[in-house]
């Protein structure tokens, strides 16, 4: 059975509608093929564009949690540090007799024995001008040989101090480097570390000198002192006068900047994809770095910035603070994966839509060639079509209704192509001949075969000639049909009569 194509037509290749309906099919189809590559494309950017977009956020949020994560943990550090401080005054507190200086020692060793942060812990005692001589020469009895009270000199070196009302010497130390202790030098006689001393003792709580650079040990060292004063057992310490009066002296803590951070972070997860930079307080944008916390993940450590060019690129910053003195940590992103890998995801959608879209393309461009083969072929069909001599007509084997004519059967019978296609099979046969056509045309239709037969046919005025009609099944639009070739054969017929007449009558 043959398989006809459906806008087969009767009008030729250009100017027939069905003709006409094919070429716009195939201009559609040619413009799909460039829309629908065009879409998936923009399609696949977007969504990689999308994924990336997420990534940067996520990578962000995460960025962001896990930096103030890390302020936490250094806050939380910071405050550790200064409760070693608070149980150094305990010991004065709680002790019912003066401590002494290797009671002092063995306590304090326990507190700086964790790490490095810790420069010294110091007891400085309050001490009277008239009190002077004999608590010298007591601190010499005690073990410290040529003990003097002493000051800050203009070259840094201690000197002997001048008389005053009061003083604060350094009388009891433990400094963990090893390093020999300045026995004797009074806070008191330097400004900076005076109003430390003053304003802790109104307070009666913390406080802390801001960061400077330690004079002791190498140089480039920055650091702070912290001081808690310590009062009389039994007496008011309300109001600031009675702390002024009941004063018994302060212990004093001084902290190393890097060594105290790095003591923190090492005992807590530290940062793997960021640099850590602590500043002072309140900063400017050319302020440099006080300490560096590089990333585990670098071969060599992060290169100092300033803060203005950290706060100008992907940051995150903090405030820390201990006793009163305030830092500021700026993090910084870090990653060994490369660009690449943070977008992973976003150029694998990308790729794979790439993909898709490459063989959606090759899938349309198939389709786009067998489509024009099969308009190149309708047209050739539609050409012999329109036309053939003979008159083809075409109909359905369950209905009977004509479906396709061409130009020559409707010249035959008389009718338009629109008058055809609204007639079926049994309106082209008179009355006495519609059971043997009908017969025929089932027959014929249901052995799927080609036959030759006569039949006479009736033409629109009513008038009947014999044709000869060839039909062939066929599949129309997906419907069985059945496709007669009809051959006018009324002459022939009546020559042959006429024949056989002559022949009869000899």
């Amino acid at each position: 059975m043959s398989v006809l194509p459906d806008d087969l037509s009767t009008r030729g290749r250009h100017n027939s509608p069905a003709a006409l309906l094919t070429q716009l099919r195939h201009k559609q189809f040619s413009l799909r093929s460039l829309v629908v590559p065009a879409i998936g494309l923009a399609a696949s950017v977007c969504v990689s564009l999308a994924v990336g977009y997420w990534n940067i956020q996520a990578d962000d949020r995460e960025f962001n949690a896990v930096a103030n994560n890390h302020r936490q943990i250094l806050s939380d550090g910071l405050r550790k540090y200064e409760d070693k401080i608070v149980a150094l005054r305990a010991l004065f507190d709680a002790a019912g007799h003066e401590i002494g200086r290797k009671e002092f020692e063995v306590f304090a060793d326990e507190l700086v024995a964790d790490g490095g942060a810790i420069e010294a812990l110091s007891w400085i005692p309050r001490v009277g001008r008239d009190d002077r001589a004999a608590f010298e020469l007591g601190a010499v009895k005690g073990g410290l040989a040529g003990y003097h009270i002493t000051s800050f000199a203009l070259d840094g070196k201690p000197a002997p101090s001048e008389e005053r009302e009061e003083y604060f010497p350094i009388l009891y130390s433990v400094v963990p480097s090893g390093a020999i202790p300045i026995y004797g030098m009074d806070l008191g006689s330097e400004p900076m570390r005076h109003k430390t001393l003053d304003r802790a003792r109104d307070t009666g709580s913390f406080f802390a000198t801001p960061i400077l650079e330690l004079k002791t040990g190498a140089a480039g060292r920055h650091g702070f002192f912290i001081v808690l004063p310590v009062f009389r057992q039994g007496l008011p310490q309300e109001k600031v006068e009675d702390r002024q009066r009941n004063l018994m002296g302060f212990v004093q803590g001084v902290f190393q900047l890097a060594p105290l951070v790095e003591s923190i972070l090492h005992s807590a997860a530290a940062p793997e994809r960021m640099d850590l930079y602590v500043f002072p307080g309140g900063a400017n944008g050319d302020a440099l770095p006080l300490h560096i916390h590089s990333s585990r993940l670098r071969t060599t450590p992060a290169e100092p910035r300033s803060l203005g060019a950290l706060e100008a690129g992907t940051h995150w910053s903090g405030e820390l603070a201990i006793a009163g003195v305030r830092l500021a940590m700026v993090a910084v992103p870090f990653s060994s994966r490369g660009a690449f890998m943070r977008n992973f995801g976003a150029l694998a959608i990308l790729a794979m839509g790439l993909v898709l879209t490459g063989l959606n393309q090759f899938y349309i461009t198939r389709q786009r060639r067998a489509e024009s083969a099969l308009v190149e072929s309708e047209g050739r069909l539609n050409a012999i079509f329109g036309a053939a001599a003979d008159g083809i007509a075409i109909a359905e084997a369950d209905t009977k209704r004509v479906r396709m004519v061409n130009a020559s059967i409707c010249r035959m019978l008389g009718y338009s192509r629109e008058e055809m296609l609204e007639l079926s099979v049994t309106d082209l046969h008179s009355k006495e001949d519609l059971p043997h056509v009908v017969e025929e045309f089932e027959r014929n239709a249901a052995e799927e075969t080609n036959l030759m037969i006569e039949l006479p046919v009736r033409r629109k005025d009513g008038s009947i000639f014999f044709a000869q009609a060839s039909t062939s099944p066929v599949m129309l639009g997906g419907k069985p049909c059945l496709m007669a070739i009809f051959r006018d054969v009324t002459d022939a017929r009546a020559a042959r009569e006429n024949l056989n007449q002559a022949h009869q009558q000899l």
